[in-house]
């Protein structure tokens, strides 16, 4: 599994593409969003896609469950850094 960064600025958000390696979108993936004060949980919508618009910062990203069929690192995360961006997190269909 990796993530790479998009081409897009978003303005006011962190957002996350999941999909798989044909590039459709994976829709049922949950993923932690934290701060070194709290944890938010969200789950792709039915277009793979999360949007996150807390409060710029360092966000550590944690997958925590991808749907029935699909595999993921189970140790994977990600690092942000301080500003909104776009970003496509790959998982393989079984």
């Amino acid at each position: 599994m990796t993530a790479e960064a998009g081409n897009a600025e978003p303005a006011g958000a962190y957002i996350l593409h999941v999909v798989d390696q044909d590039n459709a979108p994976v829709p049922g993936v949950y993923v932690n969003f934290c701060t070194d004060t709290a944890c938010i949980m969200k789950k792709t919508d039915e277009t793979g896609t999360i949007v996150f618009d807390g409060a710029p910062d360092n966000c550590h990203l944690q997958l925590l469950k991808v749907p029935a069929g699909y595999t993921a690192d189970p140790g994977y995360e990600l690092y942000t850094g301080p500003a909104y961006g776009e970003w496509v997190l790959y998982v393989w269909k079984n």
